[in-house]
């Protein structure tokens, strides 16, 4: 079987190009021969082999599923069409849901697959992840890779790209609790900062010069609802205090490397709160370091030692200040970094911020996709209890 994919190569100077590689059998052999066209190389695949009258099937691709699975996630990480990479939290996310179509495709030659096939894969994803969003993410990646096989002229036509995962209204009920679970409320973040600021000022003089930077992470992620990895990458000319302003331009990966934000609209200025101005203030004081929030060579701190030595210690300190009633706090839930940037936006719906400064704030792309996000935090329960009140008999 032949057929034609594609793969980059060196070129002059520090450049890599596309080109199209020609892949055959003579006998039990396998032969490629690289072209600049994918014409020509369709071209020289009608008379390829040591027997120019055969017929070739260009879609009999002899790869397998998985194969074409792994290479169209490392076309996300080095994309070629000009298109940004996905990050290394997505990358594994992705390969992780990736291993439920595998599991059901993994001896099937990609050309084999069909829309049979296709609803196995929907099936098992729907009866083997915890949720119906896990599950439609996993058939929308089985399907992803089944076009990129098509994009790649390994087969065809993708099959199954018309099925989906149906939502059942009990399942949209447990995203939406699911959703709201997972934001701190405001007495929450009340005790997370009231927490930093006590172990900022400990007995410790080593931990009490660590959580000079802590607590002002705390602050920034509460005021700001940036992601983690925005304020590990925070530099501190984007501290714009004599305009307002805290400008969001930059991100640190999970490696270290410093690049844009994912999409162009998380490029955004955000007004400066003034609770947040002197933890900043005292966190860029105590080292002349680029970045804000970095280790004492300048480099981003590592996510995981932040959870460690960080966020643990920051729950840990606020429910045992919770724990004693004089300091009138609530206990606080294990929660992730994510939930203080839910909080904020659930702060300025409260506060009636309209839709597209939210939008903006946020670093979302669309108005409807913040909607979606965080349209259950948009209701207005006590408009709600005033109308029950009116149509009371």
């Amino acid at each position: 079987m032949s057929h034609i994919t594609t793969k980059m190569v060196k070129s002059k100077g520090d450049t890599r190009r596309k080109v199209y590689v020609a892949r055959w059998k003579e006998g039990t052999k396998k032969k490629e021969k690289i072209f600049d066209r994918k014409r020509d190389a369709t071209k020289f695949l009608e008379t390829a082999g040591t027997d120019p009258a055969r017929e070739l099937d260009i879609y009999g691709s002899d790869k397998t599923y998985v194969e074409v699975a792994r290479e169209y996630r490392l076309s996300l990480i080095e994309p070629t069409d000009g298109s940004d990479p996905i990050g290394e939290q997505t990358n594994r996310t992705y390969k992780r849901y990736l291993t439920y179509s595998a599991f059901v495709l993994q001896k099937h030659r990609i050309g084999e697959v069909n829309d049979e096939w296709m609803r196995n894969v929907r099936d098992y994803c729907v009866m083997n992840t915890n949720s119906t969003r896990a599950a439609s993410e996993a058939f929308r990646l089985c399907k992803a890779v089944m076009s990129y096989a098509e994009e790649q002229s390994l087969i065809k036509g993708a099959p199954g790209q018309k099925l989906k995962v149906v939502t059942s209204r009990s399942n949209k009920m447990q995203e939406r609790i699911r959703k709201t679970d997972q934001v701190f409320t405001t007495d929450e973040v009340r005790s997370l900062l009231r927490a930093a600021d006590a172990l900022a000022q400990d007995k410790q003089k080593q931990r009490r010069k660590a959580w000079v930077a802590y607590r002002a992470l705390a602050y920034f992620l509460a005021y700001t609802g940036a992601r983690i990895s925005e304020a590990r990458g925070f530099p501190r000319v984007g501290f714009l205090h004599n305009q307002n302003l805290i400008s969001i331009r930059q991100k640190a990966t999970e490696s270290g490397e410093i690049e844009y934000p994912k999409t162009r609209d998380g490029i955004r200025d955000i007004p400066l709160v003034p609770e947040l101005v002197t933890p900043m203030q005292e966190a860029m004081r105590a080292h002349d370091r680029n970045l804000v929030f970095s280790t004492r060579n300048g480099d981003p701190l590592e996510l995981r030692n932040l959870y460690n030595r960080m966020w643990k210690p920051l729950l840990a300190k606020a429910n045992e200040m919770a724990a004693d009633e004089e300091n009138e706090l609530v206990p606080v839930r294990e929660l992730g970094f994510h939930a203080l940037r839910h909080s904020y936006a659930s702060r300025l719906i409260a506060a009636n911020v309209d839709l597209k400064r939210l939008q903006v704030w946020m670093g979302h792309h669309d108005p409807a996709y913040t909607v979606k996000q965080y349209g259950h935090l948009m209701e207005d329960r006590a408009a709600d209890a005033a109308l029950m009140e009116k149509i009371a008999v």
